[in-house]
């Protein structure tokens, strides 16, 4: 049972800030008030420790999350993202959900990867094609069961992070932070999905 069904979501939106753009941090004040929600600022580290900082400070008793929402800090998340991510959850009793953007502000790069029908893999394999173009599934109005995704707006379930045993983000010679993540969640069965209803405007960088 997830904390969702036990209690009223508490959500950390925790904005990975080593790139925090003023546009960012003003759309995430403007996210539903229909949540408890608590923002947060991780900064100082890799994007991958930032987003571990998050995880270490949502799971502690005395804060009590049941939610985290990760975001970029050069990602522009709609004033519906929370609300629409959260349904979206609830509705596929998925462990993440992620919105969709752009991976680079110039180009039709998306943030998630698909599987590769292959008869000689088992569904939902590691074999994949990452980096898809965003046109394929933008204006979709139907959550998207996914190989991986990006964790620039992507809410999480605080128990996925119960259930899979420390490191939850890392680079390594296969893998970026994110595909690390996926590499074993797939493993515990752990479900993620994107929304196309939820579009993040990734802008360009600039650091505060």
């Amino acid at each position: 049972m997830s904390c969702s069904e036990l209690t009223e979501p508490k959500i950390l939106v925790a904005l990975v800030a080593n790139n925090l753009h003023w546009q960012a941090l003003e759309a995430a004040y403007k996210l539903s008030d229909s949540f408890n929600k608590e923002i947060r600022v991780f900064s100082g580290y890799h994007c991958g420790q930032c987003r571990t900082e998050a995880v270490h400070h949502a799971k502690a008793l005395a804060y009590n999350f049941s939610h985290i929402l990760f975001l970029d800090g050069d990602n522009i998340i709609p004033s519906h993202g929370l609300s629409q991510l959260y349904n979206t959850m609830q509705q596929l009793n998925a462990d993440i959900v992620s919105g969709i953007y752009r991976m680079d502000v110039d180009t039709n790069r998306a943030n998630f990867s698909l599987p590769i029908e292959s008869q000689d893999q088992e569904p939902w394999s590691v074999t994949h094609q990452w980096c898809m173009d965003i046109n394929s599934v933008r204006g979709g109005d139907s959550p998207i069961r996914v190989q991986s995704h990006g964790f620039g707006c992507a809410l999480a379930d605080v128990n996925t992070f119960h259930k899979m045993e420390f490191p939850w983000f890392m680079f390594t010679e296969s893998d970026n932070e994110d595909t690390f993540f996926y590499t074993k969640a797939r493993q515990l069965g752990l479900k993620g999905y994107i929304d196309p209803r939820v579009y993040a405007q990734h802008i360009r960088q600039i650091i505060i």
